[in-house]
């Protein structure tokens, strides 16, 4: 599954350096991103049913997670590729395990183990590394001359 999900999103963030390219307004064509999703979300509801919240808390909640988990992201990567490409914006986004380790020490108290703290050293050595390597030589290789 790690493969199949690092497959999807090194298209995904190539697909969208080629398609947003010539696209001056981001904002837009990720509007379109979203609202794409939408449709097949809405195409999905006959077949698989839909359950609506019944209080105010779920409500609020779930809208807090779609913008904040969902639609905010997507449009500061589609916004990162385009401003930066799609190979440095792929690499940057690798530190988001990281980042998410932090985030959940400082706000949820969660006891992070010496292991875990290992994989984020290596997670970021790899970053810092491949941007070294980044000055001597172009990133983009694949998704240039296309």
């Amino acid at each position: 599954f790690a493969l199949a999900n690092a497959a999807v999103v090194a298209f995904y963030y190539i697909i969208s350096k080629r398609l947003m390219s010539g696209i001056q307004d981001v904002f837009r064509g990720t509007a379109f991103l979203m609202i794409g999703t939408l449709c097949t979300l809405l195409v999905l509801i006959p077949l698989r049913g839909i359950q609506i919240p019944d209080n105010l808390i779920t409500w609020l909640s779930m809208i807090t997670i779609g913008l904040f988990c969902t639609v905010m992201p997507v449009f500061g990567v589609n916004f990162g590729i385009q401003k930066i490409g799609a190979s440095r914006s792929a690499l940057i986004s690798t530190a988001e395990p990281v980042i998410s380790m932090v985030v959940s020490m400082i706000f949820l108290e969660e006891v992070i183990l010496p292991i875990q703290w290992g994989g984020a050293a290596l997670i970021i050595g790899s970053v810092i590394l491949l941007q070294l390597r980044s000055r001597t030589q172009p990133m983009d290789i694949v998704t240039e001359g296309v």
